[in-house]
């Protein structure tokens, strides 16, 4: 351990002090005073030896308890750096921007699969919304052929399921031209079901309201067809 500066300012005290004390036996052999000279040069507050060595033991032991404690300029730097360190860390720490945030992997798969829910709800919802406006717009159509045919509550009904069961067949042969199906498979299936819709809108109408029904659908020619149809199609199917 290095002497302390209070070590230091002691021991050049202590060392004056015993100059001092050498001096004052010194001094009367060399001159050859009487003893009442030598008294006369005697201090008068001068303390005995006992008490001399007790303050130089009370001392020394003082010393020693201060070499133990850290120099005041050593406590503070050992409380102030690891604040000085830390704050300087922070400040050097990079601010990220929103677009580091997102190139982090977790993060921006949470993002995708938070906007893959948020189109698939918006894509349910527009389908949603079509198909009110489609159902909408038939029920006004077939008010309209329900007025003018004077049909009842029953033939009604019935026509609804039909023009539904219709807007089916056309899907599924939609469906069938999209994936590449034979052609005249795809054709005969569409004759086929021209065939099937004209059959049960017999069944639902009568002969009158038939006729009238054609007229208000511009198919005057319509029963003629579907039985030229019938006629051509080979027997046995």
């Amino acid at each position: 351990m290095q002497p302390h500066w209070i070590t230091i300012a002691l021991v050049a005290a202590l060392a004056g002090a015993a100059g001092a004390t050498l001096a004052h036996e010194l001094l009367p052999a060399r001159a050859g005073a009487s003893a009442d000279a030598h008294a006369a040069l005697v201090e008068p507050d001068a303390e005995p030896a006992e008490d001399f060595g007790a303050r130089l033991r009370d001392i020394e032991q003082r010393i020693a308890t201060l070499e133990l404690r850290p120099a005041p300029s050593l406590r503070q730097v050992a409380v102030a750096e690891p604040v000085a360190v830390g704050v300087a860390a922070e400040s050097a720490r990079p601010e990220r921007t929103a677009a580091e945030a997102l190139s982090e992997p977790e993060l921006r798969e949470q993002v995708e699969e938070a906007l893959a829910v948020i189109r698939e709800e918006e894509r349910v919802a527009r389908e949603q919304e079509k198909e009110q406006k489609r159902i909408e717009q038939f029920e006004l159509q077939l008010e309209k052929v329900s007025t003018a045919l004077g049909l009842g509550t029953d033939q009604v009904n019935d026509l609804r399921t039909l023009y539904e069961a219709q807007r089916l067949a056309k899907l599924d042969l939609q469906r069938m031209w999209d994936e590449g199906f034979d052609r005249e498979l795809v054709a005969q299936t569409k004759d086929d079901n021209a065939a099937r819709f004209r059959t049960e809108l017999e069944r639902i109408l009568t002969p009158a309201q038939l006729d009238e029904f054609d007229v208000l659908n511009g198919n005057r020619k319509a029963r003629r067809d579907v039985d030229e149809l019938q006629r051509r199609r080979p027997k046995g199917k």
